[in-house]
Order: structure tokens, then C-alpha cells, then sequence
């Protein structure tokens, strides 16, 4: 008995029934040029499909010669009965690799990205971690994917995928390597804010070079949610200044990537309210134009310490308005925040898979309660996943409301009691720093936090306190 997932190229007829599914003569199958299988009968039962994979085998369901059959994370080809085989030839099985959920339209460009985090990013998972230099390169081998510009436009180099694309391409990255989750979506975050930039000039300079991994981009305007007491000011340069634009001081608490970004962009509030951004060179620097920049030593973090996040401190620095991207109406930050609530859960959904991955793998059959916590932990995540995507589903972003926020701190809990069930799965060797269980763990610690407004922290306190009936 053997299990399979991955990604095949069908070469004759798929056909379910009400017990089970079964393919005949599947064709050798290229990707990028390697063998992924060859398998000449094998048959499924779609009990052990998950929600989405049982809406596309309904009895009667079929695909017809070149089609494509999608698998996902763990197998559900659960058996392969040899005695059906045909011309009892074996399965061959080589660099196999599973492809991203739900089976839409919408997902087949994902199969690959799947593959390439599942071949070179989770092997080195533990490096990343903890290694700037690694965290750096695996941030560049994105880069060369294409896959640093997803919210940037095809004319500017970049994928311009859909919000749904980028949820589910967020979710996987954060399920291998949650340091470079939390690295790159600064970078996007950067890239799009400047794709919608009118400073034509900036972006001939900057944007398609970003959008190629060519230079990284960070983020420091969390901060513009303390709007009465903004830690960064800015102030326009009065007529007849040297230069036209405006002079900013204070100390931005948290900006990410010193060591792979090579500029950022900064907020900072103005007089009236409003919100100034601008690009950053990312180092310490003695302003030719007026003032100072000073660049923190790296923070000593829990987690994701590779990420190498510092503080930027600002003494009456100038900024020319060449560098200005944009200027963003009062609270927009909280508007922001209020209509994308769920933005930030496919980090936390993401981390609660790699925790059930851990545990998955750690199943023994003398010890019961490792595969009754992973079934129960797996059906609680598949519901909030469905959920989560359900209520993302809009093209129109939706006001924050009471279950929105509860979805979220709901997939935060989920992160948290899977990352503490790999733990517990794995026993005192989990203590160690380096094992992947240690990882994850802190890795949920970290994205409890992540873009956390008061309301945000008010459901998720609620949820601890109240356990499941939150």
C-alpha cells in the first residue's frame, strides 16, 4: 500500500461513483522538464477527500483526455490496489509534488508555486528562520519566479493577480516558512502601493526592478494607526526653500528587511491629519538635501529573527517631492483596516497547516490521541478556511463587522492550538530550538500580532477567554 499526491496530466477517462474514483492509464507526466509519475490504474476514495475536493467528485463527475487533476497537501489517493494494475507493471514516483487548493479556474497558475516552495523552501525552512543571508536568497529565488509583483500590473512587469490568488499564494508561503511570509508581503505591500503611485518618475525608476527581485522594497507606516500621538511628523518646506518638498522627524518602531531591502517607504502624519508617503533609501545616511537618518541594530525578536526588523529615526530630514508617492486622506489606515479585515488571516491559516503537518507526521497507532486531535484540528481549520475565503469571495471589500473579527481571531486560535498540538506531538525534542514544531510556534506567537487593530485584540482576548463558545 502506497500513497501518492501531485500534479498528472490525465490520458484517458476519470469517472466517479458513489464509492469511489478511478482512473486508467495515466500518461507520463512532465513538469519543468522532470518526471513527476507514472501510474497505469489506481482508484480513490472520496471519503477522504476534503470539502473542496468532494464538490468536484460528485457521482458522475469526470474529466475527459488532457485535462488536469489537482491533489493537495496531504494524499488522497489513499490506496493503490496492486492486483488491479495493469500488465502488473509497478508505480514509478519521482520529485513529486502536491498543487495548492480549492480545485477553481481561478488557481492553476498556483500548482507551480506550490512545487517550487515545496522543492526549495521548506527544506531549508530552519535556515530561514534563523539566517539572514538564506532568508535573503530564498527571497530573491521568488523574485526570480515572477512572483515579487503580484499586485503590480502586467505593463509594469508584474502578475497583477486577484486578491483570491494572492490569499491563497500568502496561505502556502506562510505554511513553509513563515519568516519569509512575513518578509515578502512587506515587499508586495511596497511594490502595489507604488504601482498606484502617480509619480510616473518614480516608478520608470523603481517599479519593474522591484517587481524582478532586482531591489526590495519595505513598509514603516504601521505606526499611522497611533494617529494622536503619531510617532512621525512631517511638515511641508515653506516657498523659497532649496528644496520643494517636506522636513519629517520622529522615530518609525518597526520597519523589516534591513539586510535584503534596499529602500522603504515611510508614513508620516501631517498637520491636518493626512498621511504623507514616500520612498526611503534603507540605510543610515547623512541627508545631502537637510537632516538625518539613523538605522537601528537588528531587534532581538522571538520569532522570525532573520527578518532582521529595526527601527528608523528621522531628524529633520528632507524629502524632496520627487520622492513622494502619495498623500492619503485622514484615518485611512483605519479605513483600510476596517474594510480588509480577514487580509491577515492567510498568514495565521497557513501557520495553523504547517503545525497539522508536524502532527500529521508525528501519528503513531500506539498512540490514539495524535491522529484524534489532527482529524479534529484538520476539520476546525478546513471549516475556517471555507469561511475565510467564503467572506473574501467579493470583488468589493466589506466593512469590518462582529464575524469578520471573529473569523479572524478564530483562525489566529487555530494557529496557536495547532502549533502547540506539534508541540505537544513531538514531545521535549520540540524544545529545541531548531525543530520545526519550536518554529511554528513562535511563528504563531508572531502572526497573533500581526496587523492587530484594538478591535482585532478585543475578539481574539474574547476567544481565549471564552475558549470555543467565543
Amino acid at each position: 500500500m502506497q500513497e501518492i499526491a501531485g500534479l498528472a496530466e490525465i490520458g484517458a477517462l476519470f469517472t466517479c461513483t458513489t464509492t469511489e474514483c478511478i482512473c486508467s492509464e495515466i500518461t507520463l507526466s512532465l513538469y519543468r522538464n522532470r518526471l513527476i509519475f507514472r501510474l497505469p490504474f489506481f482508484r480513490v476514495s472520496p471519503a477522504s477527500f476534503e470539502s473542496w475536493e468532494r464538490s468536484a467528485h460528485q457521482p458522475g463527475a469526470s474529466w475527459l483526455i488532457g485535462q488536469r487533476f489537482r491533489l493537495m497537501g496531504k494524499p488522497v489517493v489513499s490506496t493503490i490496489d496492486s492486483t488491479k494494475l495493469s500488465n502488473n507493471r509497478s508505480c514509478q514516483f519521482l520529485d513529486m509534488c502536491s498543487p495548492v487548493s480549492p480545485l477553481t479556474p481561478q488557481n492553476p497558475v498556483l500548482s507551480d508555486v506550490v512545487c517550487l516552495l515545496q522543492d526549495t523552501i521548506a527544506p531549508q525552512a530552519t535556515a530561514l528562520d534563523s539566517e539572514p543571508d538564506a532568508l535573503r536568497d530564498a527571497f530573491y529565488q521568488l523574485g526570480q519566479a515572477g512572483l515579487l509583483g503580484l499586485k503590480v500590473p502586467q505593463e509594469w512587469g508584474g502578475r497583477e493577480w486577484t486578491p483570491i490568488n494572492i490569499d491563497h499564494y500568502t496561505e502556502q508561503v506562510a505554511r513553509y516558512s513563515g519568516a519569509l511570509a512575513f518578509l515578502q508581503t512587506q515587499h508586495q505591500s511596497a511594490a502595489g502601493a507604488l504601482a498606484k503611485s502617480d509619480n510616473q518618475e518614480l516608478k520608470e525608476l523603481y517599479l519593474r526592478s522591484a517587481t524582478r527581485g532586482d531591489i526590495g522594497l519595505g513598509v514603516g507606516f504601521s505606526h499611522l494607526r497611533r494617529s494622536h500621538q503619531p510617532p512621525v511628523t512631517a511638515t511641508a518646506l515653506a516657498e523659497g526653500s532649496p528644496v520643494n518638498g517636506y522636513r519629517v522627524s520622529g522615530t518609525v518602531p518597526w520597519i523589516t528587511g534591513y539586510s535584503t531591502f534596499q529602500h522603504f517607504i515611510l508614513g508620516a502624519q501631517l498637520q491636518d491629519g493626512s498621511a504623507l508617503f514616500a520612498l526611503i533609501p534603507f540605510r543610515s545616511s547623512d541627508n545631502p538635501d537637510g537632516g538625518l537618518l539613523h538605522i537601528s541594530d537588528p531587534m532581538q525578536l522571538a520569532a522570525m529573527q532573520s527578518t532582521q526588523t529595526v527601527a528608523a529615526t528621522f531628524t529633520d530630514y528632507t524629502i524632496p517631492s520627487r520622492l513622494i508617492i502619495d498623500i492619503k486622506p485622514p484615518n485611512w489606515i483605519h479605513t483600510r483596516d476596517r474594510l480588509n479585515p480577514l487580509s491577515h488571516s492567510f498568514f495565521a491559516l497557513g501557520c495553523a497547516r504547517a503545525g497539522l503537518d508536524v502532527l500529521e507526521s508525528a501519528q503513531n497507532p500506539q498512540i490514539p490521541a495524535i491522529s484524534n486531535a489532527f482529524q479534529t484540528l484538520n476539520r476546525q481549520l478546513e471549516d475556517c478556511r471555507s469561511a475565510t475565503y467564503s467572506a473574501r469571495s467579493g470583488d468589493t471589500p466589506q466593512p469590518l463587522g462582529p464575524d469578520r473579527l471573529e473569523l479572524r481571531a478564530e483562525a489566529i486560535d487555530l494557529a496557536v492550538r495547532c502549533a502547540h498540538a506539534a508541540v505537544t506531538a513531538s514531545r521535549g525534542s520540540a524544545n529545541y530550538r531548531q525543530h520545526p514544531a519550536q518554529r511554528i510556534y513562535r511563528e504563531a506567537l508572531a502572526f497573533t500580532v500581526f496587523g492587530q487593530t484594538t478591535n482585532l485584540m478585543t475578539a481574539t482576548l474574547d476567544r481565549i477567554a471564552n475558549g470555543l463558545n467565543a
